[in-house]
């Protein structure tokens, strides 16, 4: 058997009426009205820890003042504690924070040391990007504001295969947008040049398709067919509405923390719309990040204020209001990037709706180093793939459970993550 008679079978053995549509977008030939839109999968991850009495307050459904911020957007996220990083006590144990975005997203013990460490396998994002990248011009996309070689990464393709996220907002934005100036009426007969049509990449193949099949499954692949070029004509219109460059271009002299991290922003949610690509991390900072937020009035490294160290003198009681002050700036990043993907309508609800964007943290203490009782805030839902609208405290799940449970919901089938001795499957109160 040739390998062109082999990917034919097998393509007939899954089923070519499912099988053809997965490639682009998935839907259901019956109906216009079951036209599914692409799912996404966005990470906003942050350093040094948070103050869990302020991110989350009492034992209820209690939204600390941290998260003020994201009160609109309620209704769509779920807040998520009581997951831990159980790998990151794996011996042997790395020392400070080389455990911890080396972990994250890979959820397997860093590897190397005593004082270098790597990551030790493939993280969520691009297995899940394994999957459904090769659907968009982009399989994935890794940016970050600030970042450094000390934990500097998050994102990695295997054993010491870390990928160093883009920090130049302009870099990026050229990459990304370089056929596409901002308000481009003509933005979606472009990305159809970039992207083609789910028909014209296998068009060879239709022809020989067609013909091994019966006369009933004739009838329904040409009605399959049919709705694939209509979707394509829908997406088009939605594409052309909701898919803009960002208009303010960032420049050589966008610096700043503030002004990076809005410019990687815009950068993200263009992207999102005009479907570039369905897997995102955006990192902010590194591990042990000392930035100083001087812009909200606090002049001290965030590290040492979280440690006590590095010449920050100050009682526990006035770091704490510092560290709350900082996870309450980074929490308004995050409404700002809700704010933008929700303004994006797309089909019946909007670009959030369809996409499960998730803050990590580095650690849930940064005083202590403590990757248990981990805090995460999803929103949007991953067009209702979770369940939105919760507190769920999970009294001490491992994480790799949580990364099983986001790549389900991206519909990428897999049932084990990271180190096998913490993956027990997807975590059911959460997908709906």
């Amino acid at each position: 058997m040739n390998a062109r008679d082999f990917d034919r079978r097998r393509f007939l053995k899954g089923g070519a009426l499912a099988a053809f549509s997965l490639p682009f977008l998935r839907i259901l030939p019956s109906s216009a009205a079951s036209v599914q839109y692409p799912k996404r999968l966005v990470f906003f991850c942050t350093p040094n820890g948070t103050v869990m009495d302020d991110w989350w307050n009492g034992t209820g459904c209690g939204w600390g003042r941290i998260l003020d911020s994201l009160k609109p957007f309620q209704s769509k996220i779920t807040l998520v504690r009581g997951v831990n990083i159980e790998t990151a006590y794996k011996q042997p144990i790395p020392k400070d924070h080389w455990p911890d975005n080396n972990n994250m997203l890979i959820a397997r013990q860093a590897l190397g040391g005593p004082d270098d460490f790597s990551p030790a396998g493939i993280s969520i994002d691009q297995q899940v990007a394994a999957s459904v990248g090769k659907q968009t011009k982009f399989d994935s996309l890794q940016l970050g504001n600030t970042t450094g070689s000390y934990c500097g990464i998050v994102s990695s393709l295997g054993p010491k295969q870390g990928i160093a996220p883009e920090t130049n907002p302009l870099n990026a934005y050229n990459r990304l947008f370089a056929d596409l100036a901002p308000n481009d009426a003509n933005a979606a007969a472009k990305l159809r040049a970039t992207r083609k049509s789910v028909l014209d990449l296998v068009g060879s193949e239709l022809g020989d398709l067609k013909c091994q099949l019966g006369a009933e499954d004739r009838v329904k692949f040409e009605t399959h067919v049919t709705s694939i070029r209509e979707l394509e004509r829908t997406l088009d219109q939605t594409t052309a509405a909701g898919c803009k460059a960002p208009t303010t271009k960032p420049t050589m002299a966008t610096k700043a923390y503030v002004d990076v991290g809005k410019a990687q922003l815009d950068n993200v949610a263009a992207t999102l719309a005009c479907d570039l690509t369905r897997v995102v991390t955006l990192q902010w900072s590194q591990g042990a990040s000392n930035l100083a937020f001087q812009w909200i009035g606090i002049s001290g490294s965030h590290h040492g204020i979280s440690h006590g160290s590095e010449g920050v003198t100050a009682g526990p009681d006035q770091r704490k209001e510092w560290l709350v002050s900082i996870e309450q700036w980074y929490a308004q990043q995050f409404a700002y990037l809700c704010q933008k993907l929700d303004a994006i309508p797309e089909g019946d609800g909007t670009v959030l709706d369809h996409t499960a964007l998730v803050w990590a943290h580095e650690q849930s203490n940064g005083q202590t180093h403590s990757r248990k009782d981990m805090p995460y805030v999803i929103a949007g839902g991953c067009s209702g793939a979770l369940q939105m609208g919760q507190c769920l405290n999970l009294g001490g799940v491992a994480h790799n459970n949580l990364l099983i449970t986001l790549a389900n919901a991206m519909d990428v089938p897999i049932t084990s993550f990271g180190d096998p001795d913490f993956s027990k499957g997807p975590i059911a109160t959460l997908l709906k």
